[in-house]
């Protein structure tokens, strides 16, 4: 058993316990038991919540307008020693 889930099932005890008692839950906690129930009813005693990716995935650089190719750069050689 990952750590994760050590973690939400005591999460989901701890909060199971709140709600008997009659102490109130925050918003953070009632939507923690809803998402964590429903993941109970699909996966069974190995219910698991995943992380949200909260990282936008990283911009692709574009590809070569021009392929470079033997010609091109014998031909930017051939500029660059003449300007020199």
């Amino acid at each position: 058993m990952t750590i994760q889930k050590k973690l939400q099932r005591r999460m989901h005890e701890h909060l199971s316990e709140k709600l008997e008692k009659d102490q109130g839950l925050t918003l953070r906690e009632h939507e923690f038991m809803e998402k964590y129930e429903a993941s109970l009813q699909t996966m069974g005693k190995d219910a698991l919540i995943r992380r949200e990716n909260k990282t936008k995935p990283r911009k692709r650089k574009p590809p070569l307008t021009m392929p470079r190719t033997v010609d091109t750069i014998v031909i930017w050689l051939i500029y660059r020693y003449i300007t020199n």
